[in-house]
Formats: structure tokens, sequence, C-alpha cells
């Protein structure tokens, strides 16, 4: 039996968790190449997926995301960080309203961040560190209601840090490190009150870090996690 057959066997568990490492690599099975876009290579094996809610692979899959992706309607928890994966982070991932959770972490992505991304009403985590996104961090992104986490470490970011992050009320984590942000440290920052952890290293923001700014946040000011280095 092919790997692909076995990830697709039992779909109404609703869950497929995949590395290389309990799988032998022959000639015969789908190798670490094309695992990824086997398992998206038709419409009639994604309607097969209309149940799926989490969807784990890492260790090394190379391919693009496929904007077929966005048929996997009920999906709330992908998990493809620490991968090779490359191409655009597809628009079609903003159609994915049940979407809980988006980590790419650690792969070999380019091109922008879709502002689709914004139209996902029940996103708790957002995590594309190391993924090689480029441009500016969309102002939509203060959209977000429900967001605990937002985490676009090491990349290729530029422009300045919208103002309209301070909206993100349920934010918990904010971490920006390792990009070419410039430009202030919006005030507006200081509206997070449900913030624990600031990590802000290795940008080229303007100005002296202010802790007036964050001065009326308690549970960041009380936390370990707050790093100030300019």
């Amino acid at each position: 039996m092919g790997i692909l057959s076995e990830l697709l066997m039992g779909i109404e568990a609703e869950a497929i968790v995949a590395s290389l490492k309990p799988y032998p690599i022959t000639k015969k099975a789908a190798t670490k190449q094309n695992l990824f876009s086997l398992l998206f290579r038709s419409s009639k094996e994604l309607s097969r997926l209309r149940n799926l809610k989490d969807l784990h692979l890492h260790l090394h899959f190379e391919g693009s995301i496929p904007k077929e992706v966005g048929l996997l309607s009920s999906l709330e928890l992908p998990t493809l960080g620490d991968n090779m994966l490359h191409g655009s982070i597809p628009s079609a991932l903003g159609t994915l309203q049940h979407l809980k959770q988006l980590n790419l972490n650690n792969n070999q992505l380019n091109g922008s961040i879709p502002p689709s991304l914004c139209t996902l009403p029940f996103l708790e985590n957002l995590e594309l560190n190391d993924s090689e996104s480029e441009g500016t961090i969309p102002s939509c992104l203060g959209n977000f209601t429900h967001i605990h986490q937002l985490s676009l470490n090491g990349n290729e970011l530029v422009g300045s840090i919208p103002p309209t992050l301070g909206n993100l009320s349920a934010l918990q984590c904010l971490s920006l490190i390792f990009n070419h942000l410039g430009g202030s440290i919006p005030q507006e920052l200081g509206r997070l009150h449900s913030l624990e952890s600031l990590y802000r290293i290795d940008n080229d923001l303007l100005g002296n870090f202010s802790f007036s700014t964050f001065s009326n946040l308690s549970k960041l000011t009380e936390s370990p996690f707050l790093i100030t280095l300019t």
C-alpha cells in the first residue's frame, strides 16, 4: 500500500499526521519531493478530505501549497512547519472559515502575507516564523478578534508596524524579531491588555524602547518574556 493510500484511509478520523520517519522511501513509494503534491493532486481526492480538521505534515516535505487547499472546508489546525515548501502563501487559505491555527514556520516561501488571511474569524495562532515572507505587515491583521499569538520572526518584512495591531484585544504574544521593520513603535500597542510576551529585536525601528507605552499592561510588565534590546 502506498503512502498516499495510508494517509487517506480512515479519513473519518478527521486528522492526518505524517512525517517521513515512519515511511520507507522507495522508487515506488511517494517520496518527500512529491508527497505533498500527491495529497492535493485532484479535486476527487480533496472531496475525501471534506471532514478533515487536523493536518500535520512535517520533516522536509517539498512542494508548494496549492490553491485547492481552500476546498478543505472543515480544516481547523494545519501544521505545515519544518518543511521545504516553496512558492507563495495561497490566498485560498482565507476561505477556511474554521481555521484556528496556521503554522508555516521554517519553510522557503516567498511573496507577501495575503490579506485574505485577515478574514479568518476564529484564528487564534498565526505563526510564519522563518518562512521567508516578504513585503509589509498587512494592516488588516488588526481585524482578528480571537488571536492569541502573532509570530512573524525571521522574515524579510519591511515597512512599519501597523498601528491596527493595537486592536488585537486577545493577543498574548507578539513577536516580530529579525525582520527589517522601520519607523517608530505605535502607541496603539499600549492597548494590548492581554499581552504577556513581546519580542522586539534586530529591526530598524526608530527611537528608544519606551516602557511608558506599555506601563498599563500588567500582564506584560510582570512577564519574564519581555525583551527590550534596541
